[in-house]
């Protein structure tokens, strides 16, 4: 890696990690697992600065932390097959606990399938349109819809279980 790109890489740092955590902690519910994604795409970019535009380099840190993420979540999918369940970490809120609105969210968000999570996260958290969703998660834009929609309406089940 040159200078140049060296000054690239940590410019994008500066601008884009402490957000980048952030849309990771929405993701996996995790801080610590949130800072490994965003290190890892960092990580992953710092290898292909070269090859990316300055004004594309948040969207392919993003994509990059999402993939990542997915790659875990295969992985502990595959465990999960192979290795006896353990009961929930302490760390977990529990449901039937008074717990505030933010914690009944984040419950409901963490239950739904990755892909509507990453749509909903993506869009009302970063703050994206349909396509540059669809760009992130490479799928198109009506998936990202019908996957919005799902997400939304399993999240209004999730929190409002009686109506």
């Amino acid at each position: 890696m040159d200078q140049d790109e060296h000054h690239q890489l940590r410019i994008a740092f500066e601008a884009h990690y402490q957000g980048l955590v952030g849309l990771c902690v929405l993701l996996t519910g995790r801080p610590a697992e949130a800072e490994d994604l965003a290190q890892e795409a960092f990580v992953r970019a710092a290898t292909h600065v070269r090859n990316i535009e300055p004004d594309r380099l948040a969207a392919y840190l993003r994509s990059s932390a999402i993939n990542a993420w997915r790659n875990r979540l295969r992985s502990e999918g595959t465990w999960r097959r192979y290795l006896p369940r353990v009961a929930p970490s302490s760390g977990q809120v529990d449901p039937s606990g008074g717990v505030d609105d933010r914690d009944m969210i984040w419950r409901a968000l963490s239950t739904l399938p990755a892909r509507q999570r990453a749509c909903l996260v993506l869009r009302y958290y970063e703050g994206l349109s349909e396509a540059e969703i669809a760009d992130v998660l490479g799928c198109t834009p009506g998936t990202v819809k019908s996957q919005t929609h799902k997400a939304l309406k399993n999240l209004r089940k999730e929190v409002q279980p009686d109506g």
